[in-house]
């Protein structure tokens, strides 16, 4: 019981950026690839 109010609470919280799991995952490999690129170039 206690548990389901802590994620209530963080939820509530969280009303300023939304970001989906999806576009998450599609930046950190964006990053990833711009990295390596920089590193070759480099």
């Amino acid at each position: 019981m206690g548990g389901a109010g802590l994620i209530r609470f963080y939820q509530d919280e969280s009303s300023k950026v939304k970001v989906g799991p999806l576009a998450t995952i599609l930046l950190s490999v964006a990053l990833i690839v711009l990295v390596i690129i920089g590193h070759i170039w480099g």
